[in-house]
């Protein structure tokens, strides 16, 4: 009988033991669930951040091409101006060489000879000459 009560009382110790070791084993795992849902908190927050500046960037993003491609536009459209004034200024360069050989008194006037005398739009000018001495 003796012994039988003490291998009760072992097995209450052993019980109250693995009772104490699952109470700290829990404790620990409470522990580590406390520890890991902070760490998914702390995540969360960050992720949240993340995209916040993600999106401010993309906005940002956005913005400096709708401006780089109005720059574009407008230097396109500058360069097209000049090109087209620079070929507009030979053209015109070419004519006002071309019009220093006319003669405008030529246009209204039919200047011209018939023999020793001038002749102006069929006008004879002139005299006879007369010979030296």
């Amino acid at each position: 009988r003796e012994q039988q009560e003490m291998d009760e009382i072992k097995l209450v110790k052993n019980e109250e033991e693995e009772d104490a070791e699952g109470k700290a084993e829990s404790e620990k795992l409470e522990q580590q669930i406390q520890q890991l849902q902070q760490r998914i908190k702390t995540l969360r927050s960050s992720r949240k951040q993340i995209q916040s500046q993600t999106s401010q960037i993309l906005q940002s993003k956005s913005n400096l091409n709708h401006r780089h491609n109005t720059y574009q536009t407008d230097h396109t459209r500058a360069f097209d101006a000049y090109t087209s004034a620079s070929s507009r200024s030979l053209f015109l360069e070419v004519e006002l060489e071309m019009s220093k050989g006319w003669n405008v008194t030529n246009d209204c006037f039919y200047i011209w000879h018939r023999g020793p005398y001038g002749t102006i739009n069929g006008l004879r000018f002139g005299g006879e000459v007369s010979p030296l001495h």
